[in-house]
């Protein structure tokens, strides 16, 4: 849906690579995110800070393989669906389980319940593929994931592969501060939080690129982000 999330899985593969298999995966690989009809990027990396970055692709490209994440969303939406299917038609015939070699695939990875649609229009006559089994999550993770999907037989189906429940959430609650304090005692709660439950239950874990903090909107992020990241706790 975004760079930032496209660069997420470049970041996820080249943990799985170095060397010249990381650099050859980086030179074939291409990616489309909103706004799409920007076209394919090409992404590079700065070997020196460690940093990815994206730049246009050439435009008269042949694809082998083309992979859409986030299927529910990409078409659930006309405008996308219509862009994205510029890229994806000429491999259409190719997605039938193991076609010929030197045929390019074609894979679409959805989740209806995710889905704001309930009917996305996808192409027709493709094979489907059910996926089962939860292999990131705990116990608890994937129990209280079951909630929201939209097919109790199939909910039922869905298993998870690690034998660990995982610990329970974790509440932090205080009194709400006057609206001049807000966002400091926010600040200021969030990183107790870190210091005194993720960082004794994980200990000798590093925190790095794996701690997310939601807030409710932009307005919000905009006042909170100074307090963390400007040393007024």
């Amino acid at each position: 849906k975004n760079e930032a999330l496209a660069l997420f899985v470049v970041k996820w593969l080249c943990t799985r690579c170095e060397g010249e298999v990381q650099k050859r995966m980086l030179e074939r690989l291409r990616l489309l995110y909103q706004p799409c009809d920007a076209g394919p990027r090409v992404v590079k990396l700065d070997d020196v800070r460690g940093w990815l970055s994206t730049e246009p692709a050439p435009t008269d490209e042949k694809h082998d393989m083309i992979v859409i994440d986030e299927g529910h969303h990409v078409y659930s939406d006309e405008s996308v669906r219509g862009t994205v299917e510029k890229y994806t038609a000429p491999l259409l015939a190719s997605s039938r389980p193991d076609p010929p070699r030197g045929f390019p695939r074609f894979l679409i990875l959805s989740d209806v319940s995710q889905s704001y649609d309930l009917n996305p229009q996808y192409p027709a006559d493709l094979p489907e593929v059910r996926l089962t089994e939860v292999v990131r999550s705990s116990q608890r993770i994937h129990a209280g994931a079951a909630a929201f999907q939209l097919d109790a037989k199939h909910k039922i189906e869905t298993t998870c592969k690690n034998d660990t429940p995982g610990p329970p959430l974790k509440t932090v609650m205080f009194p709400s501060p006057s609206e001049s304090e807000r966002f400091t005692t926010y600040a200021a709660h969030l990183v107790q939080a870190l210091v005194d439950h993720v960082v004794t239950t994980f200990a000798g874990l590093s925190l790095d690129d794996r701690v997310a903090v939601v807030v409710p909107d932009q307005p919000f992020l905009e006042r909170f982000r100074p307090c963390l990241e400007g040393g007024r706790l």
